[in-house]
C-alpha cells in the first residue's frame, strides 16, 4: 500500500503509513527517491524499480519536495511505494526524511528522472554482502539517450562528463547521491545530509564520510542510467548552481578568493587537457560523438567562466546561481 502525503516532522504515526508498513517484516533495502515536479519521470524510475530481476526484498521510499503536485497517483500504481512529503526545500532534506523512515540495513538513493538497470539491485545486494568491512557503495551512472543510434551534443557531453563518479571518488573524496548505497547504522553514524542553497550536501556528506576514514566502494556494474538536460539552458542552470556553491564554499577558506581566481583564469582552457581522455573514451561510440562532446565542454566551461567572472566583480550572487536548479527555463540569466 502507498503511504498518505503528509508533512515533515515526526515519526511513523501521523505520517499515514499502513499498519502493513508499521509492523510488516522488515526489507533488506529501502530505495530512498526525492522527487521534484518529475511524476512522468518519476513513473518511469518506479516501473525500473518493479521490474528488478531477482531482487532482495525491498521497499521504495518517495519522498515530495513541495511539487505544485503531489505524485500521488503514481506512487499508488506501486504496492511497494510509500510516499511522504518534505517541506524543507532541497534533496538533502527529503534523503534524510527517507532515511529516517527505511526500515531495512541498508538504504540505497536513487534519483526520480533515472531508471534502474535490471539487475541493479541484485548488483547492490552482491556487493554489500561480498563486502562486509565496507559501508558505503557508489554505482555508475550513464546517460540514457532520446535516440541510441545518434546521440546529440548534450548526450554526448553529460556521458563523459556529467558523472565521472570512480574519478569523483578518487580525487575529491565524495560520491554522487544519484546512485548510492549506505548501511543505515553508518549512514546514522555520520549524520544526515545538510541543508541550503550554498551546500552542495552529496559533496559535505561524502567529504564529512572520508574525514571520518570511511572507504566510499565504486561499483562499475552497479549501473543506473539518467536522461541528459534537453537544452543548452538546462547544462547552464546546473552550472549556475553548482559554480555558485564552489564560490560560496571557496570565499570561506584561507586564500579562498584567489583560488577562485586562480580558476577562473584555467576555465577556458581547461578542454584541452580533455582532449585525449575523450578521444580514448568508450563511453561514446565513435569520433562524432566525441566532438560533439569537445565542443559542449568548450561552451560549458566559457559559461562557466563568464559566472566566475560575474561573482568575482560582484555583478551577481553566489546564492542566486545556487538557486538555479529551481528556476524555469523562462527565468530571465540575470538577477
Amino acid at each position: 500500500m502507498v503511504a498518505d502525503a503528509v508533512h515533515s516532522g515526526g515519526g511513523l504515526e501521523g505520517r499515514g503509513l499502513t499498519p502493513m508498513r508499521a509492523g510488516g517484516p522488515a526489507p533488506l533495502y529501502s530505495v530512498v527517491i526525492p522527487h521534484y515536479q518529475q511524476p512522468d519521470l518519476l513513473e518511469r524510475c518506479l516501473e525500473s524499480l518493479m521490474a528488478q530481476e531477482n531482487p532482495p526484498p525491498f521497499e521504495v521510499i518517495v519522498v515530495d519536495n513541495a511539487s505544485k503536485e503531489m505524485p500521488t497517483a503514481v506512487c499508488a500504481r506501486f504496492p511497494q511505494v510509500h510516499l511522504l512529503l518534505e517541506t524543507i526545500k532541497g534533496p538533502g532534506p527529503a534523503r534524510n526524511m527517507g532515511a529516517r523512515e527505511a526500515r531495512s540495513p541498508v538504504i540505497v538513493f536513487l534519483d526520480s528522472d533515472s531508471v534502474a538497470d535490471p539487475d541493479w539491485l541484485a548488483v547492490v545486494h552482491r556487493t554489500v554482502t561480498a563486502r562486509p568491512d565496507c559501508g558505503i557503495f557508489c554505482g555508475d551512472v550513464r546517460i540514457l539517450p532520446i535516440d541510441q543510434k545518434a546521440m546529440n551534443a548534450v548526450e554526448c557531453y553529460e556521458e563523459l562528463f556529467a558523472y565521472r563518479c570512480e574519478l569523483i571518488i578518487k580525487k575529491f573524496k565524495f560520491a554522487p547521491t544519484a546512485n548510492l548505497a549506505v548501511r543505515k547504522d553508518l549512514f546514522e553514524a555520520i549524520g544526515p545530509f545538510i541543508s541550503g542553497l550554498l551546500i552542495s550536501e552529496d559533496v559535505e556528506w561524502g567529504q564529512r564520510a572520508h574525514a571520518l576514514g570511511h572507504e566510499i566502494a565504486f561499483v562499475a556494474d552497479m549501473q543506473i542510467a539518467t536522461p541528459a538536460r534537453e537544452t543548452w539552458a538546462d547544462v547552464k542552470r546546473r552550472w549556475d548552481r553548482q559554480v555558485g556553491q564552489q564560490h560560496a564554499e571557496m570565499v570561506r577558506q584561507p586564500f579562498g578568493k584567489l583560488r577562485f581566481l586562480a580558476k577562473t583564469l584555467a576555465m577556458p582552457v581547461s578542454p584541452l587537457a580533455e582532449l585525449p581522455g575523450v578521444l580514448r573514451s568508450r563511453r561514446v561510440p565513435g569520433l562524432r560523438e566525441k566532438m560533439l562532446a569537445m565542443v559542449c565542454l568548450t561552451q560549458t566551461r566559457l559559461w562557466r567562466t563568464w559566472r566566475m567572472i560575474q561573482l568575482l566583480v560582484g555583478a551577481v550572487e553566489d546564492e542566486w546561481l545556487a538557486g538555479a536548479w529551481r528556476r524555469t527555463p523562462a527565468t530571465p540569466t540575470t538577477p
